[in-house]
């Protein structure tokens, strides 16, 4: 190829994405463009706007070059994020790398919940298992007079949000605890937490991206993926306030589950994502006396 273009680029990845798809197990390639497009607008730190405006402008062999060379680690099932090391969550950017989880656009319908119903309340919020910092940081940003606590047992992940706390101008309390196996610090007026909730037999079976690439310790539940709500559930009991909120995410299919868990609670609820999937579950702490 002699000269290259926008177009030829963008062309060349979509080829390779989709030759790619028609030999292997399906690993979430369904919008080849998508991925092309956000690849090169890395390289070329411009926006899509720009790639469609200047289609036909030739680009450096070498910056071409590199671009193929993201585009075969996408083939490789590497997933867009951990390449550019950003992803958007709410309306913040957020660093991510494989060290954590990646942040879903599912988890902005607990982020919403909690952000209408307290960002003009001076409240304590604590995110357990914090992971990138996305819930912790956004609900900083958006409460102003909350004060935020989070925490997660990789020291690695903590690395990662509080990177995210720097960079979105945000002051968080990050520590380092095995909700497992240790008890909690002090009290709250919030506990939030998008705790692992994949059942372990089922981790093979996730698709390549998560599988091979997201920290498993981020995803495995235990045997039946609830090991981790009964003990956020347990220690709620003592760390939360009376009529404090416990806000949880959970699998497509564990709403139910966690709600038959949270005895003591009142108020409980479940929200859809847009998906029309019970991905929320909320409740209320019953004073000591249990009146509710």
């Amino acid at each position: 190829m002699g000269m290259v273009t926008i177009k030829n680029a963008l062309d060349e990845g979509i080829k390779l994405l989709k030759e790619y798809k028609a030999g292997t197990e399906s690993i979430g390639f369904d919008n080849y463009a998508l991925d092309a497009n956000v690849l090169l607008c890395h390289i070329l730190k411009k926006d899509k706007a720009y790639l469609i405006a200047h289609r036909d402008d030739e680009i450096p062999r070498d910056i071409y070059n590199e671009f193929l060379s993201l585009i075969k680690r996408r083939c490789a099932g590497e997933p867009v994020a951990y390449i550019i090391n950003k992803k958007e969550f709410w309306d913040l950017t957020f660093y991510v790398d494989s060290r954590v989880l990646i942040p879903r656009p599912d988890t902005e319908v607990l982020v919403e919940y909690i952000i209408d119903n307290y960002k003009d309340k001076a409240v304590k919020i604590l995110d357990i298992g914090t992971g990138s910092g996305a819930i912790a940081v956004t609900l900083k940003k958006h409460i102003k007079n909350a004060r935020v606590f989070a925490l997660d047992v990789s020291g690695e992940a903590l690395d990662v949000a509080r990177k995210n706390a720097r960079l979105c101008g945000v002051e968080i309390t990050f520590f380092q605890l095995d909700i497992l196996k240790e008890d909690l610090p002090d009290t709250y007026d919030i506990i939030v937490s998008n705790p692992p909730y994949i059942e372990s037999r089922n981790i093979p079976r996730l698709i390549q991206d998560v599988r091979d690439f997201e920290p498993e310790i981020a995803l495995d539940g235990g045997e039946d993926g609830l090991k981790f709500y009964r003990r956020i559930v347990d220690v709620s009991q003592t760390h939360l306030k009376d009529g404090g909120l416990l806000a949880f995410e959970v699998g497509f299919n564990q709403a139910e589950a966690v709600l038959s868990l949270m005895e003591g609670f009142y108020d409980k609820k479940t929200l859809k994502d847009l998906s029309g999937i019970s991905r929320v579950v909320l409740g209320k702490k019953c004073p000591n006396q249990g009146n509710f």
